[in-house]
């Protein structure tokens, strides 16, 4: 952790905008004033803004939820190349919503401290109705990689 006189930077890797998922809110959300008080720094990157969760958890067409997706990927490849400027990286349930865990593994290396915070069955895909076909997208064996990765 960083010297007293510091603040210890934070960036909280989450899937939905503040306000928005009671997920957050739970976790971590309703603690961020405290902790700001206590000399902590967060940059909260979020993967959907208002209008594209709209979209994205609704019926949509393939077009409109890969450039979503991709958007998104955008995001964390840039979230990605900061992460050595961060003293703690806070991961909510997975850093991107497919299969993939280049994001949780580049944490890892980072030299971050990371914080891995799941809450649900998040071994289990958890897809919104009007996903339900993308489903096979999710791989949740993707959360026992990561955890014997970091357990070797």
């Amino acid at each position: 952790m960083p010297a007293a006189d510091k603040k210890t930077r934070v960036l909280i890797l989450c899937a939905h905008r503040p306000g928005r998922s009671p997920s957050q809110r739970f976790r971590f959300e309703q603690y961020l004033p405290f902790l700001e008080k206590n000399d902590f720094d967060f940059t909260c990157s979020y993967l959907l803004n208002e209008r594209d969760d709209l979209l994205f958890y609704r019926g949509t067409g393939l077009l409109t939820k890969l450039r979503i997706l991709l958007q998104a990927f955008r995001k964390r490849l840039k979230d990605a190349s900061s992460f050595r400027k961060y003293d703690v990286i806070f991961i909510q349930r997975e850093a991107f919503f497919t299969g993939t865990s280049r994001f949780e593994k580049r944490a890892f290396n980072s030299g971050a401290y990371v914080i891995f915070d799941f809450d649900d069955s998040i071994w289990l895909a958890d897809t919104s109705p009007a996903n339900l076909k993308w489903e096979w997208v999710k791989k949740p064996a993707k959360f026992f990689r990561m955890f014997l990765m970091r357990t070797r």
